[in-house]
């Protein structure tokens, strides 16, 4: 690229910069998912099933997989640790006024907080994401999708107490 490492080094002041300048490049491609969601309705169902749908297009990037294995190098660094869980932390909360933003209107009152049911899809297309990528050949994960979208709906129009 005609850099030279002393360039670099300038920029991000060390490998763990430039890792975690990647991890930040990550969520911005994340944010940028869910900034395009744009929701004209109050049902649940719908408004799910475009945050899983734009949340899946996010992990299953090719690049998403890369991102995981940067953080989790970062992860076993312990001089980079507290940066990085300052890092994430910044980008959870900035995550979770977008997911409010995009789910809260059609969310039915005293059920799951925003943040949790955030969690809990990410966390699920994530696996489905890494699962893919270890069968032999590309698989649509379509059904899966479906099958969240559908439980989720059911479960925020019909709490169970307890």
């Amino acid at each position: 690229a005609g850099v030279t490492w002393g360039v670099i080094q300038y920029h991000f002041g060390s490998r763990e910069g430039i890792l975690m300048a990647v991890v930040e490049e990550g969520f911005a491609s994340l944010r940028g998912q869910l900034e395009s969601v744009e929701i004209d309705t109050t049902d649940i169902e719908l408004c799910l099933r475009a945050v899983v749908d734009a949340v899946w297009d996010y992990h299953a990037q090719p690049e998403y997989l890369l991102y995981t294995d940067i953080l989790r190098s970062l992860r076993r660094d312990q001089d980079s640790l507290a940066e990085l869980e300052g890092l994430l932390a910044r980008i959870d909360d900035e995550l979770s006024e977008l997911w409010t933003k995009i789910l809260e209107p059609a969310m039915p009152p005293g059920g799951l907080s925003t943040r949790l049911l955030q969690r809990f899809i990410f966390a699920t297309t994530r696996g489905l994401a890494v699962t893919r990528s270890l069968r032999s050949e590309e698989q649509s994960v379509s059904e899966e999708r479906d099958l969240l979208v559908r439980a989720l709906t059911m479960l925020l129009q019909d709490p169970v107490d307890g």
